[in-house]
């Protein structure tokens, strides 16, 4: 083979390549198709397929390498053929880009609870012992309700809101529910582990506050409870 058809061979291969790098771009773009871009873009790539196709043969002085070349052109047509959709959308302006910065949150101005003091005893000391929230359910952790840590952003999430939050953008990627910063898991929980932490934490919480509710507590003076 000759230095000018293993050039040709890897200039393929360079366009080939092209799906790989707008791959990053299209977790985040909204595609809108119409069959006529479809049809298209099918035509637009099959003249060049078909003119470096007889390129070759035309420069060739061994039949094994035309085949060669042609059978590798068709082999990675599908490829080729995607990513030529890809930027003839782009071109058609039929690809709406995805805002990925955080979500704006309205100030609000910090409340003060007034709690009456005319619970009993017990619950005045369970009180004292408050057990983490998820930010995304505002429900407290739990052993069944597993805590997962976003470990690009160090913040925690429950299993079930993790789950949510990454079925409403297509398992790609998820909000942090406490930084509206996004996560990018590409349809793999796994990504986010366990935080062994948080969940030691929580049992002992649970644990404490099983034996207080099994304790004889003092009497509270009638003057704290009225």
């Amino acid at each position: 083979m000759t230095l000018h058809k293993k050039q040709l061979l890897l200039l393929k291969f360079f366009f080939l390549s092209i799906p790989l790098f707008i791959y990053h771009y299209l977790i985040k773009c909204d595609i809108n198709a119409s069959p006529e871009s479809v049809v298209d873009a099918f035509f637009i790539h099959l003249a060049p397929l078909i003119i470096s196709i007889r390129l070759a043969k035309i420069f060739s002085t061994d039949i094994w390498d035309t085949v060669a070349i042609a059978f590798i052109q068709i082999i990675f047509s599908p490829i080729s053929y995607f990513a030529t959709l890809d930027l003839y959308l782009i071109y058609r302006k039929q690809v709406e880009w995805t805002d990925l910065a955080p979500p704006e949150i309205d100030a609000v101005a910090p409340t003060v609870a007034v709690v009456e003091v005319k619970q009993k005893p017990e619950a005045i000391l369970l009180s004292l012992l408050p057990c983490p929230k998820c930010d995304g359910c505002k429900l407290e952790y739990t052993p069944e309700r597993v805590a997962l840590i976003i470990r690009e952003w160090g913040h925690s999430i429950c299993t079930d809101c993790a789950k949510k939050a990454a079925y409403d953008y297509y398992d790609h990627y998820l909000h942090c529910p406490h930084c509206s910063l996004p996560s990018v898991i590409n349809g793999n929980l796994k990504r986010l582990h366990t935080n062994f932490s948080l969940i030691k934490f929580v049992s002992e919480i649970a644990k404490i506050r099983e034996e207080l509710e099994k304790a004889e507590v003092p009497e509270v003076p009638p003057e704290i409870i009225d």
